[in-house]
């Protein structure tokens, strides 16, 4: 197996324009909306979160903040030192275009609504936000495994997610960072409704179909899941995502027990890095 040389492309994605048209000017906020009926709804959003008046909270931290606002999902990340502000300023803007830019390429993405910047009348940057499409009828890997009830109906869930892997290799989609709860499966019972994908931020666009980047990813996951199911045969599991990648993909694995050993060592890899912070605690 070749070492992968990244994919340079000059503009893989349109004009954030095309697909935001309508600008919001508020007290509060300014950025773009997909269609007039947000531009208050908007509005309102920035000044809750501005008073953190804000309730189904999925995630918080000191830096971040992510709400449901009923069938939208809302990203802050506060910019309040110059430094945050240099680095985060556009974290709204380049992960709005990733998401379009995988929704080209046929990944199953949350849609993007809204995105902007909170202000003060002081300060034009205090926090950037993104309004994105919450995925219903879906549930997290993660969840989907602790609802399991034994170790053969947890490998059907792997199973399932092999197919997302695939589909990311197909399309060049390098997600830096695909653990169970950044992938989605259909809710036990509900039909017609796929697989998706969601916390793009640091995506990479690279060239499509390349083995060495469906053994990263998959080893990445599974480093997530072997903390809580040591018990589950990842090695065999691997088997059959590379088999899918052949049959469904045309991705050539003829390098197999090569593409399985970088597997081994990816895991090896990566359990150290996990516990090198407790050896140093330790020592």
């Amino acid at each position: 197996m070749t070492r992968n040389r990244r994919l340079t492309v000059n503009d893989p994605t349109p004009s954030l324009s095309t697909f935001l048209p309508l600008a919001v000017r508020g007290r509060r906020v300014v950025g773009r909306v997909r269609d007039e009926e947000l531009t208050g709804w908007f509005t309102e959003t920035a000044e809750r979160v501005h008073v953190d008046d804000v309730s189904n909270i999925l995630k918080r931290t000191g830096r971040r903040l992510v709400f449901r606002d009923g069938n939208v999902v809302v990203k802050v990340v506060f910019l309040g030192s110059l430094h945050r502000k240099r680095k985060w300023r556009r974290y709204g803007y380049m992960e709005a275009k990733t998401l379009h830019h995988a929704a080209s390429l046929g990944l199953a993405v949350p849609r993007v609504l809204a995105q902007g910047r909170l202000r003060r009348w002081c300060d034009p940057l205090v926090a950037s936000l993104l309004a994105i499409e919450f995925l219903a009828d879906r549930s997290t890997v993660s969840s989907q495994l602790a609802a399991a009830v034994d170790s053969g109906a947890r490998r059907r869930v792997l199973d399932q997610v092999a197919g997302i892997l695939v589909e990311l290799t197909r399309t060049g989609c390098f997600h830096v960072d695909v653990g169970p709860d950044n992938l989605f499966l259909p809710s036990p019972g509900c039909v017609g409704t796929g697989p998706a994908v969601i916390d793009l931020e640091y995506a990479e666009f690279v060239a499509p179909g390349q083995v060495a980047q469906l053994v990263r990813q998959a080893s990445r996951l599974v480093c997530y899941c072997r903390k809580d199911w040591p018990e589950l045969d990842y090695v065999g599991w691997f088997d059959g995502v590379l088999s899918m990648a052949r049959e469904v993909c045309q991705i050539d694995v003829s390098g197999r027990d090569l593409a399985r050993r970088e597997f081994a060592r990816g895991l090896e890899m990566d359990s150290f890095q996990c516990e090198l912070p407790q050896l140093l605690r330790a020592a």
